[in-house]
């Protein structure tokens, strides 16, 4: 008769070995797998912010110009096209977004928001609950029912690392230069007035501007003097709000009667602030009445500052500044459409010198500030 061998199980030494490879293993390679999401997420972004700034090229081929960061669409001059009221119908306000539909594969959203006949809210004031609209200009603390049909989410204006962004919502990540952003009530002569707001929306100072308050305005790649490679076009700012937001300007500080009107200006774009920065300010400029703060820095206090109202900017200009959710920097795309990394930790004169397309002329602080790639590049 032949025995039966037993079998012979784990011994607790044999299994606590294994437990042990099991979590060396685990804390070696999880690691590394979420360091390849991450960085499979930046790259998607920066796909995205390169598409993108193909289509302000392909848009500037086509007209002469950049898009402006408010402009006409769904135009009808027998109806009047008022600068400070919203329509929904005709003569709506376009963001730079919306223009570039055409020529990044979102022809059918351009055409709905081009159409005369397509309302951009309910001009009925169907009862909307926030976050579904703006206050109607019309009739404050009125919230408005958008139209479904416009509020689509459009993926690629949306950065995979933004943890701010609602799925069925149209919020955008990504935001253009609009330059300096003079502020009436915070900055010194000559630009404390309304005017210089105006005024300074030029060739000098930003790529995007309202063209539908200064429609001279408009600046073209051959005005870019410090060089397309050292200009930047677009980025990313996690404060941002709807793509299709926008609105007029105001003196900022003045209580206003219309005050989303303001908040709506920055919700696609991203600017330089008049502030007291490091070394001295250039000849012939006025001294800013303010310093720099965390907040208009690169991804300053993004963080910690909670958007209010579904990314709204909370009414402030000092978080229309670029910010994202990649470590120590942000993806930028610059004029001449290569996409580079910025390091979040750089002189504020090296930020206005990024946005300025002739910092000698540009209304800044630090006109005589020369930049160099190292000043800014983390790659």
């Amino acid at each position: 008769m032949v025995a039966r061998r037993r079998s012979r199980g784990f011994t607790l030494v044999e299994l606590l070995t294994v437990i042990a490879i099991i979590t060396v293993l685990a804390s070696i390679i999880l690691p590394t797998l979420s360091t390849i999401r991450k960085t499979g997420r930046k790259r998607t972004c920066a796909n995205n912010l390169r598409e993108l700034g193909m289509a302000v090229f392909q848009f500037e081929n086509a007209k002469g110009r950049f898009p402006g960061s408010r402009e006409w669409i769904a135009r009808n001059p027998a109806v009047l096209a008022d600068p400070t009221v919203m329509s929904p119908l005709a003569n709506k306000w376009s963001t730079w977004i919306i223009s570039v539909f055409p020529y990044c594969d979102n022809d059918t959203l351009f055409e709905a928001f081009n159409d005369p006949n397509v309302p951009l809210f309910d001009p009925t004031l169907l009862p909307g609950t926030p976050p579904d609209g703006p206050f109607l200009p019309t009739q404050p603390n009125t919230w408005v029912a958008w139209n479904e049909r416009l509020r689509q989410p459009v993926p690629l204006v949306r950065c995979p690392s933004d943890i701010t962004l609602i799925e069925e919502a149209p919020d955008t990540s990504y935001c253009a230069n609009g330059g300096v952003l003079i502020l009436p009530t915070v900055d010194p002569p000559p630009y404390d007035n309304q005017p210089a707001m105006v005024r300074t929306m030029n060739r000098n100072n930003g790529l995007f501007h309202d063209l539908i308050r200064n429609p001279r305005a408009q600046v073209a790649f051959d005005m870019i003097e410090d060089g397309a490679g050292q200009t930047v076009m677009l980025t990313e700012n996690v404060q941002g709000s709807w793509y299709f937001f926008n609105g007029d300007l105001d003196q900022w500080g003045v209580p206003v009667v219309y005050p989303r009107i303001w908040e709506n200006r920055l919700a696609t774009m991203f600017y330089f602030l008049y502030r007291q920065g490091p070394g001295p300010v250039s000849p012939g400029q006025p001294a800013p009445n303010g310093a720099v703060t965390s907040e208009m820095q690169i991804n300053g206090r993004h963080d910690n500052l909670q958007p209010i109202d579904y990314r709204y900017l909370g009414g402030t200009p000092d978080v229309a500044r670029p910010s994202a959710y990649h470590g120590a920097g942000v993806n930028m795309v610059m004029a001449d459409r290569s996409v580079v990394f910025v390091r979040e930790k750089i002189d504020y004169r090296v930020y206005k010198a990024l946005m300025t397309p002739w910092g000698r002329k540009a209304d800044v602080p630090y006109q005589e500030f020369l930049l160099s790639p190292g000043d800014y590049r983390s790659d």
